[in-house]
């Protein structure tokens, strides 16, 4: 009897046309990409559609207060966006940078988006955003 995807509930089959079914077998099928995305996969343990699937981004169990960053540390945090704004780059050819001061229960930090004008749009002051990246110096850090 097949189940739900990544559950053990049945899944409710009648009526159903068979093509429509998941097949297993295919999640065993080897991943075809363009040739420079095989060893960033690979480097992931990611080879067949079943791996990609299973691949998940990192847990927000994982992510880590506004106030335990360090300088240079690569993480992930989990914040309220207070303001976010555009501004353009004076070298030709690049998009604007996005600049937002986000905030958690422990306090305020500034952060900085580069090629991704779009964000401005998707989160709006009062949103929360589940964010990775490398930390600036403590300087640059909203107080």
């Amino acid at each position: 009897m097949p189940t739900e995807f990544a559950s053990s509930a049945p899944l409710d089959v009648e009526g159903v046309p068979l093509r429509s079914l998941p097949r297993p077998s295919r999640l065993r099928a080897p991943l075809h990409t363009r040739p420079g995305a095989r060893e960033p996969l690979a480097s992931l343990g990611i080879e067949t559609v079943g791996d990609l699937l299973a691949h998940l981004p990192r847990d927000r169990r994982e992510a880590r207060t506004v106030a335990t960053l360090v300088p240079g540390d690569s993480a992930t945090v989990v914040v309220e966006v207070r303001t976010i704004r555009a501004r353009p780059v004076r070298r030709r050819g690049m998009r604007p940078l996005v600049e937002a001061t986000v905030a958690d229960e422990t306090g305020p930090t500034k952060a900085t988006f580069f090629n991704q004008p779009w964000l401005v749009e998707k989160y709006r002051p009062g949103s929360t955003a589940s964010t990775r990246g490398a930390t600036a110096s403590a300087s640059r850090r909203t107080r």
